[in-house]
């Protein structure tokens, strides 16, 4: 495999900084490495297996086979049987601050001091026992069908993961491709008018459109002439439905993946508009640290790469679970339907634990 052709592993946090909580010190991050082994999905549901291999190391024919045998003959553990939750769920914010932050936001948005913020709530659950982050990734996947899965393990108590829609960036070679995802509905499949309702919403298609004019300014700014936007659609699956379009170009020689991240990360699909303000709004009024949530994974190469954004995602540590999702909020949003979606965000685990 040409070194071209090397990935490079990547998880950035939502705030350029240091991660201050608790639960985040575990972790160190941003991180960037080169996997020992990796599994490569082929051609005809084939999978090829890569080993990265040392400068020192390349002349020995026999490591890479001796690295495999290594792996392999470790013995995996899957319980497979999640603990009982000793505790109610907590959120933070609790549902009278969380209020009472939306009503200060409205009222933010009314002086048009703001016009979108993505507002996140931190869901803990404590568990009678350790919880086995494998062991509820496994499960979040059976029946999923969002586009990346995630999952990064600090030890064998600790690890962060989920099961994201949403793409960040792709590139090949010159080529990039984003999405422009925001706006949700739970979708009740015995009335259909409730999606065409949606698609037509102007409280819906507000905060979709602040994301698809902040990513399509900025490939603009990254791009030859001739940056494309797909029709608007709707991107379904099993629970959540999202509005959805695609923004593409051909970046401008010299622009590497540094530049697109430090240009488009975080998008107002997770920060707000305008971009600088909302955040500064999350940083004063949320009251937690988002670490990685909002942040990016995936993987960077000289020819390619793949990044998503990290929603849908949890953090497991010992016998605690902390869930993050986020609304966004604008105009016409009212707070106890951001709050509900916050919570159809996170049910996929919630189910889990029952």
């Amino acid at each position: 495999m040409s070194h071209k052709n090397i990935k490079v592993f990547v998880s950035l946090p939502y705030y350029n900084e240091d991660l201050s909580e608790d639960e985040w010190k575990e972790f160190d991050f941003p991180k960037f490495f080169i996997p020992h082994v990796e599994v490569i999905q082929a051609e005809f549901g084939k999978c090829i297996l890569a080993v990265n291999l040392l400068q020192q190391d390349y002349q020995n024919r026999n490591y890479p086979i001796s690295t495999l045998e290594g792996i392999f003959d470790k013995e995996v553990i899957v319980k497979n049987k999640i603990p009982k939750l000793s505790k109610k769920i907590k959120h933070s914010p609790d549902h009278p601050k969380w209020f009472k932050i939306f009503s200060s936001l409205q009222n933010e948005i009314k002086k048009e001091n703001l016009q979108k913020v993505v507002l996140a709530r931190k869901t803990l659950c404590d568990f009678e026992a350790t919880i086995i982050g494998e062991d509820v990734f496994e499960k979040l996947l059976q029946g999923q069908e969002y586009g990346y899965s995630y999952f990064f393990a600090h030890n064998s108590q600790a690890c962060f993961f989920g099961n994201s829609p949403e793409l960040f960036f792709r590139r090949d070679g010159r080529q990039i491709i984003s999405s422009s995802i925001a706006g949700t509905i739970h979708y009740d499949e015995s009335n259909i008018s409730n999606l065409n309702e949606f698609f037509h919403s102007t409280k819906e298609n507000n905060e979709h459109n602040f994301v698809t004019k902040f990513i399509k300014e900025k490939f603009i700014e990254l791009c030859e002439a001739g940056v494309e936007v797909s029709q608007k659609e709707i991107l379904s699956f099993k629970k959540l439905k999202h509005l959805y379009q695609k923004i593409s170009g051909i970046l401008k020689h010299g622009i590497d993946d540094n530049s697109i991240i430090e240009n488009l990360h975080p998008t107002p699909a997770l920060g707000g508009s305008p971009i600088d303000k909302a955040i500064e709004f999350q940083r004063n009024n949320e009251g937690f640290d988002r670490g990685i949530y909002g942040g990016l994974v995936g993987y960077i190469s000289i020819e390619k790469t793949e990044l998503a954004v990290a929603i849908r995602c949890a953090l497991a540590i010992k016998n605690k679970m902390f869930l993050y999702a986020g609304g966004g909020v604008v105009a016409r949003s009212k707070a106890i339907n951001e709050w509900q979606e916050i919570n159809y965000k996170i049910d996929a685990y919630l189910r889990l634990f029952k």
